[in-house]
């Protein structure tokens, strides 16, 4: 499992879980990458205090979410990588 802070402030994750969480808790994804592995992704969130102690909580199984708001969250990173995959297909 990759996650890194880069140079540009960005917290990056390979991980759907924790990318579904953290966007279940109101953080902003600011963008998807192509990962060249295996058709995976990297999930791009603003680095800020907030998201650095959400994902502590997630790691350390403190963390506490709403059953629906997780699934929608789900839900619209499936849709993002549905949409990246059909328009990368053309």
């Amino acid at each position: 499992m990759r996650a890194n802070k880069n140079k540009y402030n960005y917290y990056e994750t390979e991980s759907f879980y924790l990318s579904a969480y953290l966007i279940s808790e109101g953080l902003q994804i600011s963008s998807v990458k192509n990962h060249t592995q295996q058709g995976k992704y990297i999930f791009c969130f603003y680095d800020n205090k907030n998201l650095q102690n959400k994902v502590s909580d997630f790691y350390s199984l403190s963390a506490f979410v709403k059953p629906q708001d997780y699934s929608n969250a789900e839900k619209t990173l499936r849709s993002i990588i549905y949409s990246r995959r059909e328009y990368e297909s053309k």
